[in-house]
């Protein structure tokens, strides 16, 4: 999870905020993956990079981060997390994507971001369970929103409960 500031997050919908610097102990979220973000949903982490030491922060940084400064980007740090960098702490520089879907495509097929991945067929005990699911959602489809039944149906799933193949007792609705 990364949590920004809700000034923050106007930022990032606005395109101008595609950085964080944070103090963790360790890395909290990983290049490669999407991050959960509140008010912004999945964003796509793209880079964690560790910084020795604040004075390592550049101009670019800063307006990668949304700040029109480095001074205004180390105001905000010393704001929000007094001055240096805390005890038993690191510096992360952390790049991220958002809106995450289109990130994650491109990031899982390399040139082939605009082109859909055929599925392979289940293997033939999934296609198995998958039809029987298939065919109790017809039966529990013709019940009223209470459970109460509007038809009889009898329906075949199978193994009933008889283990014969047929329709066992559970699958008859009375």
């Amino acid at each position: 999870m990364l949590l920004l500031k809700k000034h923050m997050v106007e930022l990032v919908r606005a395109g101008k905020k595609r950085q964080t610097i944070r103090f963790w102990r360790r890395a909290m979220v990983s290049a490669g993956r999407p991050a959960f973000c509140p008010g912004l949903g999945r964003v796509f982490i793209t880079r964690v990079e560790v910084l020795e030491k604040l004075a390592d922060l550049t101009e670019a940084d800063a307006i990668a981060d949304g700040f029109a400064s480095r001074r205004e980007l180390l105001a905000e740090l010393r704001r929000i997390y007094g001055r240096g960098v805390p005890a038993g702490k690191r510096c992360y520089r952390v790049v991220f994507e958002w809106p995450a879907a289109a990130a994650e495509a491109a990031a899982a097929n390399p040139g082939r971001a605009n082109r859909r991945r055929a599925k392979s067929p289940p293997p033939p005990a999934v296609a198995d369970r998958m039809q029987r699911v298939r065919r109790l959602k017809r039966y529990v489809l013709q019940c009223d929103p209470h459970g109460r039944l509007r038809n009889e149906v009898k329906v075949n799933c199978g193994a009933g409960r008889g283990g014969a193949g047929g329709a066992g007792a559970g699958d008859r609705a009375r």
